[in-house]
């Protein structure tokens, strides 16, 4: 016989909590040349920016590996490929001369 508001279950155990690391912007990751031209920190500390696609990411709860992942979309590849032909071609034009005017 049960008490009146005490519900019947069988024998489970209690749900654990489940405890998430919270992750920061890691300046050391700005040291790392495959993302020191693009990754840039942002005001807030759980966030990171891409120069290059003008976006912020999160990286609260995966750290380096939210910077690995957006470095692997088909946004910021095809930017990162256009950057470097303007690379190119801004080396292979030389910037012309201003003369005074008369």
């Amino acid at each position: 016989m049960s008490v009146e508001g005490e519900a019947e279950t069988p024998n489970t155990p209690p749900k654990k909590k489940v405890k998430t690391r919270n992750c920061q912007f890691n300046k050391d990751w700005l040291e790392n040349p495959n993302y020191n031209k693009w990754l840039a920190n942002d005001k807030d500390v759980n966030m990171a920016r891409c120069t290059m696609c003008k976006i912020t990411f999160n990286v609260k709860y995966d750290g380096v590996k939210a910077v690995k992942s957006h470095s692997g979309t088909a946004r910021h590849l095809n930017l990162e490929k256009a950057s470097k032909m303007c690379d190119i071609m801004t080396k292979f034009l030389l910037p012309r001369i201003r003369k005074n005017p008369i």
